[in-house]
Formats: C-alpha cells, sequence, structure tokens
C-alpha cells in the first residue's frame, strides 16, 4: 500500500481564536494526500468566517454544517461519515499536529498494510505556555505491540493509546461506538482500545500531537468524578450489549476501568457482576497510579520542571 489517503477532522464550537494554529499545523504537513474535515457545531462566534477563509485557500478542506449544537461525539461522527480516507485522526480546534505526523504514520502502513491503529506520543501545554512531552517508551524505531501485549500494559497501569495521539484506520473504527455521546470524553480511547486489544497497534517514538490544556476543555470532565460515573457506567453497560458482549472479557483481563481505587469502588458497590475485575493486586496497582497522579497535581511546577529537564517521561522497553 503507498501514498495511502489521511482524514483529519476537527469539530469546532466557539473557538475561532484558535483555528488559526490549527490549520497552519495542517498546512505544514510534510505529506500531502489528505483531507482536513471541519464539522462545525453552529457557532455563534467568528468561526465560519475563519474557517472558510482557510478553506478558500486549502483546497483539501471543506466544511460541513450542523443545524443545531450536537456535541464534539456526533461531530466525529459526521466528520467519518464524510471523510474519503483510508486512517483518520481527530484534531480539536484548538491543537495541533506536528508536520511530520502523517509522513510518520504513512511509513508505516507501507510496511505494515494490516496495521489498524498507529499512536504515537503528545506533547502538553499548560495555560501558561509550559511544555511537557508525554512518551511511554524510549525506543529508536517504531514498536508493534501484540493484543496480548496491549492488555499486559493495561493491567500495569500503562495506557499509551492517546485520543488525540492517534491514527485509526477508518473500516475497523465504524464498527466501534467511536461517536456515542453518552461517552463523551471517552468515546476514542474506548473505541481505540477496543481495535488496540483485538488488532494491536503500532507505536511511533515522535510526537504526533500537540494538545492545548485550557480551563474549559471537553476533555477535562474525565477528571470529575460526579461527571465520570455515568460514562463508566454507560460504558460497561455497551459492554453487555449484545453488539460488543464478545469485548466483555478482554476489558476485564485488560482491566480496563480499574485505574483508580474510586473506580473499584464504583464497580464493587454498583456492578457484582464485575467482580472478576477486582483483585487485590489491582487495588494495590490503581492506589499507586493514585498516589503518584495526586502527587503530580500538589507539586505541578516540580512536574513540569522534571518533563522539561529529561525531555519526556518514558517507561522501559
Amino acid at each position: 500500500m503507498n501514498n495511502i489517503k489521511f482524514s483529519v477532522i476537527t469539530t469546532n464550537y466557539n473557538d475561532a481564536n484558535f483555528l488559526p494554529r490549527n490549520f497552519a499545523s495542517v498546512e505544514a504537513q510534510t505529506y500531502n494526500n489528505y483531507e482536513h474535515i471541519l464539522v462545525d457545531d453552529c457557532s455563534t462566534d467568528e468561526s465560519i468566517s475563519v474557517i472558510n477563509g482557510y478553506i478558500n485557500s486549502n483546497s483539501n478542506a471543506s466544511l460541513f454544517f450542523h443545524d443545531h449544537n450536537l456535541g464534539p461525539a456526533a461531530g466525529v461522527g459526521t466528520g467519518i461519515s464524510k471523510s474519503t480516507g483510508t486512517f483518520s485522526t481527530f484534531l480539536s480546534a484548538d491543537d495541533e499536529l506536528d508536520p511530520f505526523a502523517l509522513e510518520n504514520i504513512n511509513k508505516i502502513v507501507i510496511n505494515d498494510i494490516n496495521a489498524k491503529l498507529i499512536c504515537g506520543d503528545v506533547i502538553f501545554v499548560d495555560p501558561d505556555g509550559n511544555q511537557f512531552k508525554r512518551s511511554f517508551f524510549r525506543s529508536d524505531a517504531p514498536i508493534y505491540f501484540s493484543p496480548e501485549k496491549v492488555k499486559d500494559l493495561m493491567r500495569k497501569g500503562v495506557f499509551i493509546i492517546n485520543g488525540g495521539g492517534s491514527f485509526v484506520n477508518i473500516a475497523k473504527l465504524i464498527r466501534t461506538p467511536f461517536n456515542d455521546p453518552f461517552l463523551e470524553w471517552h468515546c476514542d480511547s474506548f473505541a481505540y482500545s477496543m481495535i488496540g486489544l483485538i488488532e494491536g497497534f503500532w507505536y511511533v517514538p515522535s510526537t504526533l500531537h500537540k494538545f492545548y490544556i485550557r480551563q474549559n476543555n471537553f476533555s477535562l470532565g474525565a477528571k470529575i468524578w460526579s461527571e465520570q460515573k455515568h460514562v463508566i457506567k454507560h460504558s460497561l453497560d455497551l459492554l453487555d450489549s449484545s453488539k460488543y458482549c464478545n469485548l466483555k472479557e478482554l476489558f476485564k483481563e485488560s482491566s480496563f476501568f480499574a485505574s483508580y481505587p474510586h473506580i473499584l469502588k464504583f464497580l464493587f458497590l454498583n456492578y457484582k457482576s464485575y467482580s472478576d475485575f477486582l483483585t487485590f493486586n489491582l487495588f494495590i496497582n490503581a492506589l499507586i497510579i493514585s498516589t503518584l497522579r495526586n502527587f503530580r497535581k500538589i507539586f505541578p511546577r516540580f512536574f513540569i520542571n522534571y518533563y522539561n529537564n529529561i525531555k519526556s517521561f518514558t517507561w522501559k522497553k
């Protein structure tokens, strides 16, 4: 397979001020066989004017509208339905692609025609402009992780399938609940995990995506337990449904839902049928992960300086 076509999908709602950097990052790609599909979710700011200016200068870009606000998941669904590429990535309106992202992913697909999911590193930028790179493996070359290895990594609390830093085969994606609005910020990671647990995935040791952390980021709801409970409940209900029940055991074996003690408690109190999620080792692992993440919240400056000094936070192979 040579020179595959990529579908870069951006959903937008009132992000006119941030769209120019998104557009500039797409136009800066060193690989040009792509389409940039923009879905506006009934914005009330100057977004349409900004987007139209971009479309007039980039023949690879196209715009689709929602008549009323439907949310990001619906926007992604619209984008996929309009796509003509083989692989897609979701690029938020206020984020950026690395200039070499598409070129690096194309190299993987050329060498492995069976590749279905490809992930890489992400740079996070906080509101003060501080940057840190999240990278989980030291490697000089791309690595393929088998489905069994994916399960093993998840059991250890190492979750490296980043929604923003991932490229996925569209034919595989549409078999998942990737645009389920009730999955909210988990819709991409849940869908990609389904694919990774079945197909495995390639890891590219290079930056693919720059993610800007803002106070009103949609994905920050994942950190608020009162908002997250119904998302986890819906995820479990999906795995109990006839459409996805064959994947239920894979998710249990991977301990996908067991990254925090409060999630384990929620499962224990509300989902007795998931008792095989709840092992002593899982609890200890969740406690360690939670402690480390809370320490990072308490001493954010220490971690920012640490990330900047070593350039990346890595897990050894």
